[in-house]
């Protein structure tokens, strides 16, 4: 399974993220919803540093995982880019949800 984590501040803003796993619907490198999860990251991420210009706080990538966290400032900046990154996986999760686990952890 994919398990995805938002973390979020007090005032349920996102901030970052965390993916793991894999969804377990085909093997690797032929797994529908791993692509579009993966498709997600990467256009967010790609949109958030490349197209605006900013940094991460945090950015973990190795095999299997993603940790990403941005600053309070550049949070509110990619507010609109991480609520529709939450809501493409939140529909994912509803189509295949025994392959994709979307959470959130206040910080």
């Amino acid at each position: 399974m994919v398990s995805i984590t938002f973390f979020q501040d007090s005032s349920e803003r996102i901030f970052g993220f965390s993916v793991e796993g894999h969804a377990g619907l085909e093997v690797c490198g032929k797994d529908i919803v791993c692509a579009a999860v993966s498709s997600a990251i990467y256009l967010v991420l790609n949109s958030i540093t490349d197209v605006l210009g900013l940094k991460p706080v945090v950015l973990e990538v190795s095999a299997g995982r993603i940790l990403f966290k941005l600053s309070n400032k550049d949070a509110s900046l990619c507010g609109d880019f991480l609520q529709g990154f939450r809501l493409h996986l939140v529909e994912l999760s509803k189509q295949y949800p025994e392959n994709v686990s979307v959470n959130y952890k206040k910080n």
